[in-house]
């Protein structure tokens, strides 16, 4: 499925992605989600690029995840998805930046790409162009990250007390099963984990979008974004840290 989003006085509307490779000039991101063959072909030919394949986006060495062709950067992260179940998983995503466009192929749907649309189909001015889009994504994504680490600590923290508080005192509903409580602490400690892994992966595209903002078509609120959107993947990082110790 390819969607296309246009954008207007800054807010975004899904469009259906032209058979004829024509993009209309107010599209700032165009979004593959489990592509067939022929509609990576055809957003190749339409922006003069070369998606990696699903095989090389799951490379682990940050040289294949982050790499500059001609004009177009291609930038690969590891998301957190189904935090919400007792079966988390990892997912990748990767971004295509180009002068005009933001590219994005990804074969799972993570909340933050639900939450991001949503947010962006509302308000105005918050994607103008393609690295609003790309800074706004990955801003969700580390949203939803901080959302699942704040859960991980309430779930700390109850764990704590059933463990440590008496057992007598009244409404205390943890389990005195210790086979429960290690299942609880391996669920805990497997998202963590993989929480962890997504923040490094959006701290070295991060980084590298640092680097590359001195361009004079890159704006004052973009670099801002960039350097706040480090900070945060750092810091949280660093809480994962914590928790993971805990």
């Amino acid at each position: 499925m390819i969607n296309l989003y246009t954008q207007s006085n800054g807010s975004i509307r899904r469009n259906d992605f032209p058979h004829a490779g024509h993009l209309p000039p107010d599209a700032v991101w165009i979004d593959m989600l489990s592509p067939t063959p022929d509609e990576e072909k055809a957003v190749e030919a339409a922006l003069n690029i070369d998606a990696p394949t699903r095989e090389e986006m799951l490379e682990i060495e940050p040289s294949s995840r982050i790499y500059q062709e001609a004009d177009a950067s291609y930038l690969t992260i590891t998301v957190t998805i189904k935090g919400d179940t007792p079966s988390p998983e990892s997912a990748v995503v990767t971004f295509i930046r180009t002068p005009r466009f933001l590219v994005t192929k990804r074969f799972a749907e993570p909340q933050a790409f639900k939450t991001f649309i949503s947010r962006a189909s509302r308000q105005a001015a918050s994607v103008y162009n393609a690295d609003a889009a790309l800074t706004g994504l990955l801003d969700a994504v580390i949203d939803r990250a901080a959302d699942i680490l704040e859960r991980v600590g309430s779930e700390l923290d109850n764990l704590s007390k059933g463990i440590f508080t008496s057992r007598q005192i009244k409404g205390n509903n943890v389990s005195a099963d210790l086979e429960e409580v290690l299942r609880r602490l391996g669920r805990t400690e497997d998202l963590t984990s993989r929480v962890q892994e997504s923040l490094l992966s959006i701290g070295r595209v991060v980084t590298f979008l640092g680097q590359t903002t001195g361009d004079a078509k890159v704006t004052k609120d973009q670099r801002t974004r960039v350097k706040t959107l480090y900070r945060d993947a750092h810091s949280l990082s660093e809480h994962a840290g914590f928790l993971a110790h805990k």
